[in-house]
């Protein structure tokens, strides 16, 4: 399986920090095993690609360059809570095709059977604080059916989006 991160830009950007995925049995369980983590802090960041034939394009900056490239961009990563830790977002201050999208795509493959679940945990700051937009995370299956499934969001009941803050 291989997940990948779309946003779709109107008003509202999506900064993206914190990523992993743990073997797990229920909600916010004590993983057994870890299939993949990154802060973007490390190598791990040379997972992620940004796909290249979609406009807008993801990076993966520190907070004090991104905020040099957006004037609205967190200040500060949900790592480390400040401005030196990194985090990967869109870069939007020239809107190059409204309602197209970017994708960010973990090029790592994570070997998950039917017969196991897993949890996706991740952190997420919407920013300016008024607006709209989307952010999506699929998974890709490896073998022959090569299924395409949104992992989320799920419910609208399941999540709340508060702008401004990770």
């Amino acid at each position: 399986m291989k997940i990948s991160i779309q946003t779709n830009l109107t008003q509202k950007h999506l900064p993206f920090d914190d990523i992993s995925a743990d073997y797990c049995d229920g909600s916010l369980p004590s993983p057994s095993k870890v299939l993949f983590t990154c802060d973007f802090e490390s190598s791990c960041s040379e997972n992620f690609v940004s796909l290249p034939t979609y406009p807008y394009i993801w990076l993966i900056s520190n907070a004090t360059d991104a905020c040099g490239i957006e004037l609205f961009a967190p200040s500060t990563d949900y790592t480390f809570g400040n401005k030196s830790g990194h985090y990967a977002f869109v870069p939007v201050f020239k809107i190059v095709d409204i309602g197209k999208v970017g994708y960010l795509h973990l090029q790592k493959q994570l070997q998950v059977t039917s017969q196991e679940s897993y949890c996706l945990n991740f952190q997420y700051c919407a920013y300016p604080s008024k607006g709209g937009s989307y952010l999506k995370i699929y998974s890709w299956a490896s073998d022959e059916s090569k299924v395409i499934q949104m992992l989320w969001p799920g419910e609208r009941s399941s999540y709340y989006i508060l702008g401004g803050r990770w």
